[in-house]
């Protein structure tokens, strides 16, 4: 991903105006990036840690087309 990209996800992480999942997605990446594990994103964001692996597998590329 290149540098526009990451600021992107970053910024869409910090919004206050965005659909929720649009920001938990971007949460979960941006704490992936700062090399936490998923049970501990999971635990930042008070979610699942199952929700964190398929929205990684998603952003990652891991997973097939819907």
């Amino acid at each position: 991903m290149d540098a526009v990209g990451k600021a992107q996800i970053r910024k869409l992480a910090e919004a206050w105006h965005a659909p929720a999942d649009w920001v938990q997605r971007a949460r979960i990446i941006t704490l992936s990036r700062a090399e936490l594990h998923t049970t501990a994103i999971a635990a930042e964001l008070g979610c699942h840690p199952k929700t964190v692996r398929v929205w990684l597998g998603d952003h990652r590329g891991h997973r097939a087309e819907r």
